[in-house]
């Protein structure tokens, strides 16, 4: 989580429940692709929040979900719905926003 810690300028701690949050949120239109990683699939998801674009990179384990990346897209990729999702939010609201600030506030 160290990428959100620092782009958000959050403790660590922090930074996961930001993450963990995002990925509650998440819809099937945020979704971009499956990535095989080793021995498991991995889900890629791009959405924005907070006027902020992410990147998130998750899998399923029988320990639960797993949230392998989180951070600012590294480029443009379109979602399966087709949005272009960039770095930070156009200057209108994205139709996918997750609307919430860093404090998990609506």
């Amino acid at each position: 989580m160290d990428p959100t810690s620092k782009r958000l300028k959050l403790s660590l701690i922090d930074a996961e429940a930001y993450a963990r949050r995002t990925v509650q949120q998440l819809t099937d239109s945020m979704f971009v692709e499956s990535v095989r990683l080793k021995d498991v699939w991995a889900d890629v998801y791009w959405c924005y929040r907070d006027g902020l674009g992410w990147y998130v990179k998750i899998y399923e384990s029988d320990a639960g979900l797993a949230v392998i990346s989180h951070h600012e897209p590294e480029r443009p990729l379109k979602t399966i719905v087709g949005p272009v999702i960039v770095a930070v939010a156009p200057a209108t609201r994205a139709p996918e926003e997750i609307g919430e600030d860093v404090n998990g506030h609506s």
